[in-house]
């Protein structure tokens, strides 16, 4: 069932710019600080598409699980090797028990909210598909009343 990428190159730039103007498209008066000065000139091959889908996702859960006044950081840089996109929000945080399910389809850190927040339990399953099809991954870092930290981890040289 995966779709065959429509591969490209896209600056990293250009990808953060995409997937921020269509989260904060979802929510007026919202802000979300950016640093990406660190790998902005940096080039990503992939499906653009894709990537954009990957980093909004990540953005639409800051926005959804931080309270208005905190922070969000969209936060490019390089790593051993690796182009790091993290999204780090000052939110409730997640339990550690949850984090090695998060991106397991329709699984849920707090099951409560399902009703609420009509989401599916989806979003960081297609994230890591995404990332998996880009030979890269998703992390995630958390401390509970503290914030989170997702990133796209993705290796600087092409995929195949």
């Amino acid at each position: 069932e995966q779709q065959k990428l429509q591969v490209s190159t896209i600056s990293v730039q250009e990808l953060c710019e995409d997937a921020l103007s269509a989260a904060l498209l979802g929510a007026p008066g919202r802000k979300i600080e950016t640093n990406l000065a660190a790998a902005a000139s940096e080039q990503v091959v992939g499906d653009a598409d894709a990537l954009v889908r990957a980093l909004r996702n990540l953005l639409d859960n800051a926005l959804h699980y931080t309270p208005p006044e905190r922070a969000i950081e969209l936060v490019a840089s390089l790593q051993a090797g690796d182009l790091l996109l993290s999204v780090r929000d000052q939110g409730c945080g997640i339990s550690k028990v949850h984090i090695p399910h998060l991106g397991e389809r329709f699984y849920r850190a707090d099951p409560s909210r399902a009703r609420k927040s009509g989401g599916t339990g989806l979003g960081l399953a297609i994230v890591r598909a995404i990332m998996e099809q880009h030979s890269g991954r998703l992390e995630i870092q958390s401390v509970e009343g503290n914030g989170t930290q997702a990133s796209l981890v993705m290796p600087r040289s092409p995929i195949d």
